[in-house]
């Protein structure tokens, strides 16, 4: 009997290190765990880039941006035919860095005018943009076609007018910011939420 009573022991503390032991591991495996990644957009899939630099490299096969410059009074210039997103201070839309593709004009009319930007306050930004173009409704009772649409990715965005880059960018997974109201996109389009209120991602232009 007694050693009946050792045995049933031995398996009730042999039972009982075997949990303490599960448990352990399932504390270390949660610490373990990367933590989720907060950055609006990343968990979308898309494209990120650390400079204007890595941007450039990163759009070169759907923008053309053989010609580059960052210098401000260009950067800053509006055509008649290509109009930026990002207008006014660009630090107050949440944006580091901002560069233009394309021939400015001067004597001539632009051509192929792209702007880049790297963002650090995506909240920033999609709420200016958000601002921007109810503005733009509100007075044109549209958004102008020469107005720039933006395509954004993780920590970067792209203004471009031009439907061929847009197409190529759509394949990198970039995603239009649009924010009018009751828009939708239909079946096998990509339809995803903002960071912003009343706002959508997506690569349905309709």
């Amino acid at each position: 009997m007694r050693i009946k009573r050792i045995l049933a022991t031995a398996a009730v503390l042999t039972a009982l290190a075997t949990l303490t032991a599960c448990e352990g591991e399932g504390e270390r495996g949660e610490s373990a765990r990367p933590k989720a990644d907060r950055t609006p957009g990343a968990s979308l899939g898309l494209p990120s880039a650390g400079s204007l630099a890595g941007l450039r490299k990163l759009v070169e096969h759907s923008v053309d941006c053989s010609r580059f410059t960052t210098a401000p009074e260009t950067v800053a210039i509006r055509s008649i035919d290509y109009l930026p997103a990002v207008e006014g201070d660009h630090k107050a839309w949440g944006v580091r860095e901002r560069g233009i593709c394309g021939e400015p004009g001067g004597a001539r009319r632009a051509h192929g005018l792209v702007w880049l930007d790297t963002v650090h306050d995506m909240v920033a930004f999609q709420n200016r943009e958000k601002a921007a173009q109810l503005a733009e409704i509100k007075e044109h009772g549209r958004i102008r076609a020469t107005r720039s649409k933006v395509l954004l990715g993780t920590d970067i965005a792209v203004e471009t007018n031009d439907a061929a880059s847009r197409h190529g960018l759509y394949q990198q997974q970039f995603l239009h910011l649009d924010c009018r109201s009751g828009f939708t996109a239909p079946a096998g389009y990509r339809l995803e939420k903002a960071v912003v209120e009343g706002c959508v991602l997506t690569n349905y232009e309709g």
